[in-house]
């Protein structure tokens, strides 16, 4: 069973923040949510320094898959 953190997680220098993981045993799982189509610069250091076996970007548009990081529709949500 997975966990689901929500909230300011403050988890990198700066003012580049992660505000929702999922977990699952020892993996965490970044997850952004854009309002529209854009750069992820926080999900994209994120995974630089954790490096986890994959992230999701939510997002109100279609589904795409860019090596570790899935884009998944708004819609899609509740199937993490």
């Amino acid at each position: 069973m997975a966990d689901f953190i929500s909230g300011g997680c403050r988890l990198l220098s700066g003012k580049v923040q992660v505000h929702n993981l999922l977990t699952a045993g020892n993996t965490v799982i970044p997850i952004e949510v854009k309002s529209k189509r854009g750069a992820t610069i926080s999900l994209n250091h994120f995974m630089d320094e954790f490096i986890p076996p994959y992230a999701y970007k939510l997002v109100a548009g279609n589904v795409e898959v860019s090596d570790t990081k899935i884009t998944l529709p708004l819609y899609m949500a509740m199937f993490l």
